[in-house]
């Protein structure tokens, strides 16, 4: 009796590697009694495909096999981000959150969600001519392990607390290549500082910054971005009741995610406070407060 031999049976076929119909016949291993991966088969589709994988043959096979290689997640040194937590007389969002909140408040967000200062003069390959001003900051990414996954570093009007984006958006990012980045919310390593506080999230980090001032009764986190709300970046959230507080022109993407998220077993639900509002497109929370001086 040979060790290696293919199943007899017609009804226990599988899916064949090479053209994905249910036609492989697949190796038994008669010593183990057991079957061999399913690489190693007969195709029953022998002019349409063809396939016969033999166990003599699996060096050959595996030679042209690419496995693709892991590249673990990078982070940054938390003794360089607590180097840039100072300076704040130069920091642009500083100085506007200062306009707003008195000394005691602002520090407190300050050293809770860990705001760096930042040297970085943005530039731009389409302006040769042009470099700005300082006073920026960093909205560090810290994750629920307390590891620091990146810093956005970001350029504000001390005076409007709107971002420069002209001649271009002033973003840049704390991390230096060769990295391997993956982001996580802003603020998420805060969840583990309360575990019953309800969580709720909006776009940027200045709105999450300014609502856990104005809303301390949550804890306020931001994907970042609008389209930054993912379902990886909210699994750590999974077993905590979310709320989330999307800009006005973002509310219906963010409902199709939590209607696919409730599926799942997520306590999130969405607030649509702001579309009954008649706001210009892309305001959010923190804007309409400061604007309409409205205190929570």
């Amino acid at each position: 009796m040979y060790r290696y031999t293919l199943e007899k049976s017609s009804k226990k076929k599988s899916v064949c590697p090479k053209c994905d119909k249910r036609t492989l016949v697949r190796f038994i291993d008669n010593e183990k009694g057991n079957y061999l991966s399913e690489n190693y088969g007969r195709c029953d589709r022998e002019n349409q495909c063809g396939y016969f994988l033999k166990p003599s043959q699996e060096k050959t096979y595996f030679s042209i096999v690419k496995i693709p290689e892991v590249i673990p997640t990078s982070y940054i040194n938390s003794k360089f981000m607590s180097e840039t937590e100072i300076d704040y007389n130069q920091n642009n969002f500083v100085k506007f959150l200062l306009k707003h909140f008195n000394v005691k408040q602002v520090g407190k967000v300050l050293e809770i969600y860990h705001i760096g200062t930042s040297k970085h003069r943005f530039r731009h390959i389409d302006f040769p001519n042009y470099r700005s001003e300082g006073g920026a900051n960093i909205f560090w990414q810290i994750d629920n392990k307390n590891r620091v996954r990146t810093g956005k570093i970001m350029l504000y009007n001390e005076v409007s607390g709107k971002r420069i984006k002209e001649p271009f958006n002033h973003v840049n990012w704390a991390h230096r290549k060769p990295f391997n980045l993956s982001q996580c919310l802003f603020g998420l390593h805060r969840i583990n500082i309360d575990l019953n506080k309800p969580i709720a999230i909006v776009e940027s980090e200045k709105t999450a910054i300014i609502m856990s001032i104005e809303a301390p009764n949550y804890i306020w986190l931001a994907t970042g971005s609008k389209s930054n709300l993912k379902e990886e970046l909210l699994q750590p959230l999974k077993n905590r009741i979310v709320v989330l507080y999307p800009d006005n022109d973002s509310f219906n993407d963010w409902q199709k995610l939590v209607n696919q998220l409730k599926l799942k077993g997520y306590k999130i639900a969405i607030s649509d406070l702001l579309e009954q509002m008649n706001l210009k497109v892309g305001s959010d929370l923190a804007d309409y407060l400061i604007e309409n001086n409205i205190t929570i």
